[in-house]
């Protein structure tokens, strides 16, 4: 339990429940995470562009860390931008997506 909570102080892990019986372990925090995306944004020309969770981790990225980061990951990262005033989630036609700011 005290390696658990030493991720979890790090980042590295997250709680699903408050029993503490299931997690997650990231490789990378979804801090870590929000910083390669947000830079990414930058480098291509992306902020206040609208983009699909698809065009962040899909073929446009190959070669990139996040190329293929599971959606549940994505979503806690560009939540962690959206606190920082750095984007905007956005459901569209049901589709979920991002507005770099």
């Amino acid at each position: 339990m005290v390696v658990l909570d030493d991720l979890a102080a790090h980042g590295n892990l997250e709680w699903t429940d408050k029993s503490k019986s299931s997690f997650y372990v990231h490789w990378k925090s979804p801090t870590e995470w929000a910083q390669m995306l947000y830079s990414h944004a930058s480098e291509k020309g992306l902020i206040n562009t609208v983009c699909t969770f698809y065009e962040l981790t899909g073929d446009d990225v190959k070669g990139k860390e996040f190329y293929g980061l599971d959606a549940t990951v994505l979503k806690k990262a560009l939540q962690h931008l959206e606190r920082q005033g750095k984007a905007a989630l956005i459901n569209f036609d049901g589709n979920e997506g991002v507005k770099f700011l």
